[in-house]
């Protein structure tokens, strides 16, 4: 169950302003996950969504913080910014429990850290900008434990120049 606050006035999107504050008042369910606590706070202005300070944990062990984040929801290429922590998140949980590119063996227990600062001016992966870290870590493949996967990358946008 949720315990939710909103307020706002406006009678469309560009000139809607809201704002929400919601957290679980009991085990929930989201998306076939089961969360075992949420708190979320967001604001809608002129048709931007903001979140910050929001947090969820999920009963699995896993947990995500987004300290800030924004969304565009005027304008068709959808900029938006995010940033964010995710801690314990299970492999199965990202990729699905049915059988696909990765071997069911290699996802059953393996985790994933992520930590990202990311912001696009569009919907297209070329335009993303950031940073982002990510660690694979309880990994077995056939019952053979594996060593942690570490990534860092720094993104900008790509540009195209044509040829004469």
């Amino acid at each position: 169950s949720v315990d939710a606050t909103i307020s706002g006035h406006g009678t469309g999107l560009p000139s809607l302003a809201a704002s929400l504050t919601a957290h679980t008042t009991a085990p929930s369910v989201y998306a076939g996950h089961v969360m075992s606590a949420a708190q979320v706070h967001a604001a809608l202005e002129h048709g931007v969504l903001f979140v910050d300070s929001s947090t969820l944990a999920l009963v699995s062990g896993a947990s995500a913080i987004i300290r800030s984040g924004s969304l565009d929801l005027t304008i068709p290429a959808r900029p938006f910014t995010f940033s964010g922590t995710v801690r314990g998140l299970g492999l199965s949980e990202v990729f699905g429990r049915e059988p696909g590119i990765l071997p069911r063996s290699l996802l059953d227990g393996s985790r994933v850290d992520l930590e990202a600062d990311l912001s696009s001016s569009g919907t297209d992966l070329h335009e993303v900008r950031g940073a982002a870290s990510l660690r694979l870590y309880d990994l077995a493949l056939d019952g053979h434990a594996l060593q942690p996967v570490v990534a860092n990358c720094s993104m900008r946008p790509m540009v195209f120049a044509s040829m004469p």
